[in-house]
């Protein structure tokens, strides 16, 4: 059995009593105190970074980043006797933003967009580098609170100002998932425009 000297025992109580007091201060609003004015800094996902991604300015880097995604991606078209215009992207959160990004950069015209709960990442002047027009459905939940509905709102006027074909579904009492009214959006837009091909 250890044994500590009552000073050390004294030591270690003072500093856990100090550390829970510290802690304490996370629970309580209080500006003016110096141990409550001091919050824990959340990170990027527990604060809502999609506001953040809309102030980034590193368009040349995503650029890049997304058109590595299109080698391995004109491959696997490649394997299967698809082209470009016969691939419509899909995404759920940040697979939307990475959908739209990279079918609005490529050179290559891709058929379309399908994004939930997402929208499109700007530069740090509000736009983006438009190299394909696909046709793009959105859908988000009016309830969102991961990724706010305003990014698909801003998503659907940066389209649209681009002359972009975008259909926008907001639907109510949905928060940061996929229901069965948004599964039936997306079907008819996959049917809408696969059976184009």
């Amino acid at each position: 059995m250890l044994y500590f000297s009552k000073i050390k025992l004294f030591v270690i109580y003072l500093i856990i009593s100090f550390l829970s007091l510290f802690a304490l201060t996370n629970f309580f609003e209080n500006n003016e105190n110096f141990l409550l004015s001091k919050k824990i800094n959340l990170g990027l996902d527990l604060q809502g970074g999609s506001y953040l991604l809309l102030e980034v300015d590193s368009s040349s880097v995503e650029t890049r980043r997304l058109q590595s995604r299109v080698i391995p991606l004109k491959k696997k078209l490649k394997d299967h006797n698809l082209n470009y215009k016969d691939l419509i992207l899909v995404g759920f959160s940040q697979g939307t933003m990475i959908a739209l990004n990279l079918a609005l950069t490529i050179k290559e015209e891709v058929r379309g967009v399908l994004g939930y709960s997402g929208g499109v990442i700007l530069t740090k002047s509000g736009k983006i580098e438009i190299n394909s027009k696909p046709k793009v459905c959105l859908v988000h939940g009016k309830e969102d609170e991961v990724v706010p509905k305003k990014m698909m709102e801003a998503t659907e006027i940066v389209l649209k100002d681009s002359n972009i074909d975008v259909n926008t579904h907001l639907i109510e009492n949905l928060g940061h998932s996929i229901n069965q009214e948004g599964l039936e959006i997306g079907q008819n837009f996959l049917v809408n425009y696969l059976l184009k091909c």
